[in-house]
This record gives structure tokens, sequence and C-alpha cells, in this order.
């Protein structure tokens, strides 16, 4: 925002009542989302309501928000269908963070953001485990050969 005051960007925010640790949440949408998000709410969103909008953005064929249990087998389907393997939301949560932290190993407390933790403590004792000294290792060789010391 600050790089760019004139970029368009789609915010999202949850209260603290709709999080399993109670904490609000609000976050901007990666910009790579914005296209579908807007697509959906152009073409496909007016047609699932019913009598009255529930002011939610997504919304079930019925024309009511999601449920905690209609959404888990909404993703489980979708990913039995195109993985073959029914996977739920927080399972997606732990592969993201695990090939996060493959790809930025160093990187808990921007995972720790994106996974709305509240304190990077949590995401170091919840995926901290996934890695050893070897990890350390890896990004001092990287850092040494960028540096030009082999």
């Amino acid at each position: 925002m600050r790089a760019n005051p004139q970029a368009e960007f789609w915010q999202f925010y949850f209260r603290s009542e709709e999080t399993k640790t109670h904490h609000t949440v609000h976050a901007f949408l990666p910009k790579q989302l914005v296209p579908l998000v807007e697509e959906f709410l152009e073409h496909h969103r007016p047609y699932l309501i019913r009598e009255r909008d529930p002011g939610t953005l997504f919304i079930t064929r019925q024309g009511t928000p999601f449920t905690e249990d209609a959404l888990r087998n909404l993703v489980g389907q979708i990913t039995l269908r195109y993985t073959g393997r029914r996977v739920n939301p927080h399972l997606l949560r732990d592969i993201f963070a695990i090939k996060w932290l493959e790809d930025h190993p160093e990187d808990y407390l921007t995972l720790s953001k994106i996974l709305w933790h509240q304190d990077v403590n949590t995401t170091i004792r919840i995926y901290g485990r996934n890695f050893d000294e070897s990890h350390g290792a890896r990004r001092v060789e990287q850092w040494l050969e960028q540096r030009g010391l082999r």
C-alpha cells in the first residue's frame, strides 16, 4: 500500500467469535486471487442469493452462509476430485506452512503472520519440529555462495 497508494486490493476480516483462537483477523487478499473473487462476485454469487443476501462473501447453493462443516466437506470433495485424496482446510494450512519453511527456513515470523498466530513461538513449536540443523547449514551455504565465498 505504501509503495503504490493507488493500487487496488481486497481486504478480509474475521470477528473474534469467527476464529478458533478468538482473535480478530484483518488481512489483505493476495493479488493473484483478486480477479477470481471479482469474477465470482460479478458472475456467480448473484445466482446463489435467494430471498435475502446473508452478507457473507461465499454462500451455499441454498443461499446461506457456509457453516464450518459445510466448508470442510466442500474442500474435502474438491481435493478428492482433483488430487485423489481428501484434504481438510487445516491440512492445507499445514501443507502451506511446511512448504513455506522449506523455501524460507529462517522465516518463522512471516509464517506466523500468515497463519494469524499471536506469537511466533506458537509457529516455531508447531512447525519447527519438521526442520533440523541441516536446514540451517544449507542456508549458510547458499548465503556464502551468494557472497562468492565457496
